[in-house]
């Protein structure tokens, strides 16, 4: 394990409970009824958590939000997570919603984004998304934004 893990307090989300035990070595990000997933490999052991953020954190029909959110603590990382049907170009402004309404809450924290997808990769390879993952980059060889077909699969620490 690396570390202790103290719980970073995060305003909007500390009347929440994590998803994941905090040590978990693999959090998965999925909905009932959606073959898509994430799933966050934490091989080292770090303090994770999990937040199920459509519905529950960001409730209402007014706002689009992004489905979860994932932290590792230790390495100060927040991934964005949002599962599509389809109209993968919507996961966009669903991001930049979240991260609004959040970013207080997420400062000194790297932000990740990852749109996991069922539909045909026609839709996902529009000018504006592709534009949108070139504009992100790379922070440590790994890619800021991404998409994935049906299972991401990521180390997170």
């Amino acid at each position: 394990m690396s570390g202790t893990c103290k719980e970073m307090k995060i305003a909007v989300l500390e009347k929440y409970s994590s998803l994941c035990g905090p040590n978990d070595a693999e959090i998965v990000s999925k909905e009932k009824g959606n073959l898509c997933q994430h799933r966050a490999v934490n091989q080292a052991r770090d303090c994770v958590r999990q937040y199920r953020i459509d519905g529950i954190v960001i409730s209402g029909t007014e706002q689009k939000r992004c489905d979860f959110l994932v932290f590792n603590d230790v390495n100060k990382r927040a991934y964005f997570i949002e599962l599509k049907g389809s109209h993968v170009v919507d996961a966009l402004e669903q991001f930049a919603v979240t991260e609004k309404t959040l970013m207080t809450d997420l400062e000194g924290y790297t932000k990740f984004y990852r749109i996991v997808f069922k539909s045909n990769s026609h839709n996902v390879i529009q000018r504006e998304v592709t534009e949108w993952k070139r504009k992100h980059g790379r922070k440590c060889g790994i890619p800021v934004a991404d998409y994935r077909r049906t299972v991401y699969e990521e180390n997170i620490n």
